[in-house]
């Protein structure tokens, strides 16, 4: 069983639309700290990541580096997801290494989109995407 999305932040991810998920067969795992999240990674490395702002102990940042610093999950796309539109925290998020920064609230459609993207792009590499990935440029 393959792990679509592994959602790390305080509670479960809420979904509007949270039957399209499952209609799709989409596997969705909450872990509700950082730690939790990071060992859950380490053995099942999902298609998503999606790291809540509001994470304790560890907040998302620093849990976004630490998963970026890991050459073993460059290829792992991350979310970032917010309650509040603060461009501090997405300029912050994207130069961390985020691939996507979400608004709460977030329907299902949305990360099935996001699914897709990543499916699609899994079948291509472009230069410019390794060199930014690996921190080359």
């Amino acid at each position: 069983m393959i792990l679509d999305i592994l959602y790390i932040g305080q509670g479960k991810l809420e979904l509007k639309d949270f039957e399209l998920l499952e209609h799709a067969n989409i596997i969705i795992k909450n872990v509700n700290d950082a730690i939790s999240g990071l060992i859950e990674l380490k053995y099942k490395q999902p298609k998503l990541v999606l790291l809540n702002m509001d994470l304790i102990k560890i907040n998302a940042f620093d849990c976004l580096k630490i998963i970026r610093q890991n050459p073993q999950y460059y290829h792992i796309k991350i979310g970032m997801i917010s309650h509040i539109e603060n461009f501090t925290q997405i300029e912050n998020a994207f130069n961390y290494g985020a691939d996507y920064f979400l608004i709460t609230p977030i329907t299902a459609q949305t990360l099935l989109k996001i699914l897709d993207n990543i499916n699609y792009q899994a079948f291509f590499k472009d230069f410019e995407n390794v060199l930014n990935r690996y921190n080359f440029s």
